[in-house]
């Protein structure tokens, strides 16, 4: 590049290169090899997980949403503490590009107000949301 500050993304990887040095006063280019190394990035891991409505009647549904550390991309398991009373998907994936994804948790009917746990893993991490399921 001629530019004054040129850059480039890499992959993750190792790449030869030539960096070449000229200034604007006419004075000799120098020229070098070097050798560019890239590391892959961090895995995508969850940092939060939101809930639409922390409570909700049993038998209706709310939205909820993870938020992950990078856009690497990730699927992530997904847990209830009780799946008799909210229920999610087993997993969400979040594509490159992005850091975060919806899902829908359902509910259904309880005889008395239950707060359940949910949860979204990967990678060694894990978000955590509460939800409360009320009586109808």
């Amino acid at each position: 590049s001629t530019a004054a500050n040129p850059s480039h993304t890499y992959a993750a990887g190792s790449y030869a290169a030539r960096l070449t040095v000229t200034d604007n006063l006419s004075a000799p280019s120098t020229s070098a090899p070097i050798t560019i190394t890239a590391d892959a990035p961090p895995p995508a891991q969850p940092t939060l997980l939101t809930l639409a409505k922390s409570a909700v009647s049993g038998g209706s549904s709310t939205t909820a949403t993870v938020t992950v550390s990078s856009a690497a991309g990730v699927t992530l398991a997904l847990a209830s503490s009780n799946t008799a009373v909210a229920s999610v998907p087993a997993t969400v994936v979040i594509p490159i590009g992005a850091t975060r994804a919806t899902f829908t948790v359902r509910t259904s009917n309880v005889r008395r107000d239950t707060v359940v746990t949910l949860t979204a893993t990967a990678n060694g991490a894990t978000a955590t949301a509460r939800l409360t399921v009320r009586a109808r």
